[in-house]
């Protein structure tokens, strides 16, 4: 159990943190490069400029967490807790997101270039200026999301249709 843990600018790629206890630390500006981390609990965790390029956070719990500037591409979250998550500037290009629960999340300035966010919940996310260029949102719920300035180029909307310029 290391909630509240204070790893500030770890290095700990390669790792392997299945379901670990690490709500309310401070993992900003480490590196998790392909850790293996399903089921893990970042609930409430300070990952502002975190590296998880590639990491498996399957199932992760992220609620509430700041990931403001961090990387994250090609890491999977399918089916994560991401309620309230800010992303805000983060790097999610070709991130698997399917089925993980954004509701409330912030992702302002964001990038989710060819992410895969089927069947996941974008109720009340903000996406001010995010980039969803080739993004899969097939079955995604955006009830009450805004996204002002949002770039829709060629993704894939929760009808399955393409996107127009102005979004879904």
């Amino acid at each position: 159990d290391l909630r509240g843990v204070s790893l500030y600018k770890a290095d700990a790629h390669n790792s392997e943190l299945r379901r670990a206890k690490l709500s309310g630390a401070n993992l900003s500006w480490s590196n998790f490069l392909t850790a293996t981390m399903p089921g893990i609990d970042l609930s409430g965790s300070n990952l502002t400029g975190v590296d998880l390029t590639g990491a498996d956070l399957t199932g992760a719990n992220l609620e509430g967490a700041t990931l403001t500037g961090a990387t994250l591409i090609g890491t999977n979250l399918a089916g994560a807790n991401l309620r309230g998550t800010d992303f805000s500037q983060a790097n999610l290009y070709t991130a698997n997101l399917a089925g993980a629960n954004l509701t409330g999340a912030v992702a302002d300035w964001a990038n989710l270039t060819r992410a895969n966010l089927r069947g996941s919940k974008l109720d009340q996310a903000k996406l001010t200026n995010t980039i969803l260029v080739a993004a899969d949102l097939t079955g995604t719920t955006l009830a009450s999301a805004v996204a002002v300035g949002a770039v829709w180029n060629r993704a894939a909307c929760p009808d399955g249709k393409v996107a127009a310029s102005d979004g879904c």
